[in-house]
């Protein structure tokens, strides 16, 4: 499906399956519906879901829960506007291995962050929150059945 760029997709659009995207498939031009074109990027992710998501980024704005979708990249911004419960979606990869980034932008306000069970962090402390910008990064090896987790920095703007 080479010549279908992510950055040539609508950004905040929902897709209706009947929408046509043009794709370089097996070397032929081709005209695909969304339908087609998400399957694709399915099966591509489950491929290659190191090289696939490098790029993309996920951002979610949430009142009260937000699911974070690994998978969906390498980077995920959440912007919560009041004390978050956050789930972490099921990962099926090769080897079970997937890692990403969080930021939680706070707007001023720490907001406190209910942490998957899954979570483990460094010494068995959770890190507070800032009231600007936190960033996180996480990892599993064992297909999300537990997340490493770590506060990488705090940025005060």
């Amino acid at each position: 499906m080479a010549g279908v760029k992510i950055s040539d997709l609508p950004v905040a659009t929902t897709l209706e399956d009947s929408a046509l995207f043009e794709a370089v498939i097996n070397g032929r031009n081709s005209k695909i519906t969304a339908a087609q074109l998400m399957a694709e990027l399915a099966r591509l992710m489950l491929r290659d879901p190191v090289m696939f998501r490098a790029g993309l980024v996920e951002t979610v704005a949430t009142v009260q829960d937000a699911t974070v979708r690994p998978l969906l990249g390498s980077l995920h911004v959440l912007t919560p506007t009041a004390n978050t419960t956050l789930t972490f979606a099921t990962i099926e990869t090769p080897g079970g291995v997937a890692s990403f980034s969080l930021e939680v932008r706070n707007g001023g306000t720490p907001r406190t962050l209910m942490w998957p069970s899954s979570v483990r962090w460094p010494d068995g402390v959770v890190p507070s929150p800032c009231a600007a910008i936190d960033v996180y990064s996480f990892y599993t090896n064992n297909s999300g059945a537990t997340w490493r987790g770590a506060l990488v920095a705090s940025y005060l703007s």
